[in-house]
């Protein structure tokens, strides 16, 4: 199933507030709870987008990125456009 999803990398980006990661990447999901927002970018190659992910989190605090395959999350969001549980917002 996770073959079935056409970006090799995922770069989970741990925000304090909002950023605007539109246009970078292949889909960018997000979901946040106390003021910490989480951005899923889907990308072939994450290195490449790094730079432009930091320029575009300006109006906000990075927390910390991490690099990832995707998962079985990211398979089903692929798919239904839903997170497992909690709110998800596509950018």
């Amino acid at each position: 199933l996770k073959k079935g999803i056409p970006q090799d990398e995922v770069l989970e980006v741990r925000c304090l507030g909002h950023a605007d990661f539109g246009g970078i990447g292949q889909k960018v999901y997000s979901h946040g709870d106390n003021g910490v927002t989480i951005y899923r970018i889907h990308a072939e190659n994450v290195e490449e987008i790094m730079s432009e992910v930091i320029r575009a989190a300006d109006s906000a605090k990075i927390l910390s990125m991490n690099v990832s395959r995707p998962t079985l999350e990211d398979v089903f969001i692929h798919l239904t456009g839903t997170r497992l549980t909690g709110e998800l917002h596509e950018e």
